[in-house]
Order: structure tokens, then C-alpha cells, then sequence
């Protein structure tokens, strides 16, 4: 095993993850509208899309997607429509001041599943995220990791980092105070996460 350039990739793929995107917004919103499961569900979802693409550069189908106009631009579209949709769902959801006792203490109206599927979906069309995933993969079979051995430590490092950080963010912004402050304040927190989910989406169609 290629052990230097395992640790450097899942190093700088760990860098990335920390950065605010479309991924980090969308564990924050669902924890905090919802319940820290509900963010937990959705963060297993992006670590499972994350494993998927890191799988696809390092098995070499990302660099045919990469090089491809074509199916770079529909991934584009594809996910920047996503956002901008989930972007319109914050901004005009209905304003609901409750008692944070008894939200907190209420079910998830969604399934379980549903918020994994948002996570996942969110994370799978985020094009920046693939071509850096793709960049990185490609760099790691340059330098020697491309053994099965070196591709499953890469996979499964990715999965932990992925989930124990947006899991994290999960449960901190699921907390009750914090939950509480949103219920306070959630039309103007509404408003913020569907302007920062336009804005992304904004700079996916035109970077």
C-alpha cells in the first residue's frame, strides 16, 4: 500500500469537506428545520455519494466524464436545477412559530430515507465537487495508489472524514438552544439559506 499518498489525498479530500458548500448548507438546514437525525441521515447520504465519485475517478470513468463537454454541462445543469429548486422550497416555505419543546420533541415529517436521498442527490450533482474529486483521484493513481488495497483505504477514509464532520455539524446545529434560535428567527433564516443556495448554484453554471 501506497500509505504517503493515501494519507495526502484523504489529508486534502478532509480540507475540502471542512469548506462551506452545497453539502455543509444542506446538513445545516436540515438539522435545523428538522432534528440532528435528520442531518445525520443526510450526511450518511453525502459520504455515500462522495464514495461513489472518488470510486469512479480512481476506477478512471471520471476522467472519460471529465473530458466529455457534454456530460460535464448536463451535470452542470443537473445540479445547479437542484439547488436552485431546493432554493425556492427555503425561500417560500411557510412560517410555522412554535414552541421549540414541543418541535424538538416532534418527529421528522419525512422519512428517514428521504433526507439520506437529499443528501446524496446534492452531493452526486455538485459538478466543483466531482472535478475535484476527479483532480484528486487522478493524482493519486499517478503516484502509485491504484492497487485495490490503496483504493478501499481511500474510499473508506473519505466515508469516515465525510460522515464524523457533517455529522458533527449535525449535531451541533440540531442542538435544542440552537433550534431554538432558528424557530425564532425563521423566515429571515429561510431567506439566507435560499439566497446562499441560489448563489452556489450561480457559480456552478458560471465558473
Amino acid at each position: 500500500m501506497h500509505i504517503q499518498v493515501i494519507l495526502y489525498v484523504l489529508f486534502i479530500d478532509f480540507l475540502a469537506i471542512l469548506s462551506p458548500g452545497p453539502d455543509f448548507f444542506m446538513v445545516l438546514k436540515n438539522a435545523m428545520t428538522h432534528s440532528h437525525k435528520a442531518g445525520i441521515y443526510t450526511a450518511l447520504g453525502i459520504a455515500t455519494g462522495s464514495i461513489l465519485v472518488f470510486a469512479i475517478g480512481l476506477f478512471g470513468i471520471g476522467a472519460v466524464v471529465a473530458s466529455s463537454k457534454w456530460l460535464f454541462w448536463f451535470l452542470k445543469i443537473a445540479g445547479s436545477l437542484y439547488l436552485i429548486y431546493l432554493a425556492l422550497k427555503s425561500i417560500f416555505a411557510k412560517t410555522k412559530i412554535e414552541e421549540p419543546q414541543l418541535v424538538y420533541a416532534s418527529k421528522d415529517v419525512l422519512p428517514s430515507v428521504q433526507f439520506y436521498k437529499i443528501g446524496l442527490l446534492c452531493n452526486l450533482t455538485n459538478p466543483k465537487s466531482f472535478m475535484f474529486v476527479v483532480s484528486l483521484s487522478t493524482y493519486a493513481v499517478a503516484h502509485g495508489a491504484s492497487d485495490i488495497l490503496d483504493i478501499v483505504a481511500i474510499l473508506i477514509g473519505n466515508g469516515i472524514s465525510t460522515v464524523l464532520w457533517f455529522g458533527a455539524v449535525a449535531v451541533i446545529f440540531g442542538n435544542f438552544k440552537v433550534r431554538k434560535i432558528f424557530y425564532q428567527q425563521q423566515r429571515v433564516i429561510n431567506l439566507l439559506f435560499g439566497g446562499i443556495l441560489l448563489y452556489v448554484a450561480a457559480m456552478i453554471i458560471f465558473m
